[in-house]
């Protein structure tokens, strides 16, 4: 598993672009086993991968965690690599897995999104997310080679900065994670969950208006 070259020079270069304000970045991993498979490559990856990144550009700081220390049991993190993408103590997008494939443009444009603090939503789903009281997970399952779960990983990595300390979101990765997914009953994805409640399912990229419908339980 690798990088490449031209691959993350693009990257780079867009982080140059496009990045405004500081985005910090949690790693947690243990060499413990974790998930379905052997995780030790995918910390590797997970690892190079943010270094190349915050050598890109200084806004960029990444700080690496025990999964199993304070921090992450506090989490409640269970699969290595976690990532965890935010900015003054508050990180609301999180990565269950190493973002590989077609999940690495969609870990970029969540750093992006949260450098420009502007979750870039209609008005009104700003206005119905101020609305929400209590703290809302909202859970999307992924694989590195589906091509519909970058939109709805955008989608919901949107929201849950939109809706400020309510919102926690988090990208599971089912090939690194499958014991993760086996009590949701996926089979189509991105398959989204709220509150870890199966009857909650969403199949697919929804559209704005549903996802927050959902998360509003209205």
């Amino acid at each position: 598993m690798k990088i490449y070259d031209e691959t993350l020079e693009a990257i780079c270069s867009r982080l140059k672009a496009d990045l405004r304000d500081s985005v910090e970045i949690l790693l947690f991993t243990t060499e413990r086993m974790t998930g379905s498979c052997d995780n030790r490559e995918y910390n590797t990856f997970a690892g190079q991968f943010l270094d190349e990144l915050a050598d890109a550009d200084d806004r960029l700081s990444v700080r690496r965690l025990d999964l199993f220390g304070d921090e992450g049991r506090a989490l409640g993190l269970s699969l290595s690599p976690t990532l965890l993408i935010g900015m003054n103590k508050r990180f609301p997008v999180q990565f269950h897995g190493a973002p590989t494939g077609n999940l690495g443009g969609a870990f970029i444009e969540a750093i992006l999104m949260i450098s420009r603090r502007d979750p870039g939503l209609a008005p009104e789903s700003g206005r119905l997310l101020a609305t929400l009281s209590r703290p809302v997970t909202v859970e999307c399952f992924v694989t590195p080679d589906c091509t519909y779960c970058p939109a709805a990983v955008d989608l919901a990595a949107r929201i849950a900065f939109a809706a400020g300390d309510f919102i926690t979101f988090r990208c599971t990765d089912i090939t690194q994670g499958m014991d993760r997914a086996l009590p949701f009953d996926v089979a189509s994805l991105p398959h989204l969950v709220i509150d870890d409640n199966p009857s909650t399912a969403i199949v697919g990229v929804p559209q704005e208006t549903a996802l927050i419908d959902a998360v509003l339980d209205r």
